[in-house]
């Protein structure tokens, strides 16, 4: 690939393979502070393992997806911005993910961080304090609470009719990480 500086812009065109996965980028990118990166990226990634980012057994993935990220911030728990993804059929955990284009958007206050994901197969928002490489073992270790929750919403009324699939104020509390507190609300919009 080939990567070009001048006065702390850098443009790359480059492919990157490891143990974590393959990825072709282009783009732009602002190095001025090494603590806050901006960016403006396209690229595809493909056989991501995130286990061998978060260093948990339980997160082994397989994703696969292409993506436009617009955005700051390196260190996960910092990120901002928006992110478009294509995710092709990838697994995560033991779960199947099929194909669906993804939104994500990444902002922060000084009390708390938001997610917002908008996708063909659900919109979800998240806010609270939690870090950002928790999600996928928050998701898949409480997959039995969303499905019990979702099966509840979907179920019919006396006249007949489904339920709006939406999930209220659904709280995870989690002190795993003796170090830092986790305190996370979301909120699923399952489209059907």
């Amino acid at each position: 690939g080939t990567i070009n500086s001048n006065s702390g812009n850098i443009d790359l065109n480059i492919d990157y393979k490891s143990a974590t996965g393959y990825a072709k980028v282009d783009g732009n990118v602002v190095v001025r502070d090494l603590n806050n990166l901006v960016y403006n990226l396209k690229g595809n990634v493909s056989n991501l393992d995130l286990s061998s980012l978060t260093k948990k057994p339980e997160d082994k993935s397989n994703l696969n997806f292409t993506f436009d990220v617009n955005g700051s911030g390196t260190d996960p728990d910092n990120i901002s911005g928006k992110f478009d993804i294509q995710l092709q059929q990838s697994m995560l955990a033991d779960y199947m993910i099929p194909a669906t284009p993804l939104k994500v958007n990444f902002f922060r206050n000084d009390t708390a961080r938001f997610v917002t994901l908008f996708s063909d197969l659900a919109d979800i928002n998240i806010s609270g304090k939690f870090k950002i490489l928790e999600i996928p073992s928050i998701v898949t270790g409480n997959i039995d609470k969303l499905s019990e929750q979702i099966g509840k919403n979907l179920k019919m009324d006396t006249l007949g009719f489904y339920h709006e699939p939406v999930i209220t104020d659904f709280r995870i509390r989690s002190y795993a990480d003796a170090d830092y507190d986790t305190d996370i609300r979301y909120k699923i919009y399952y489209k059907h």
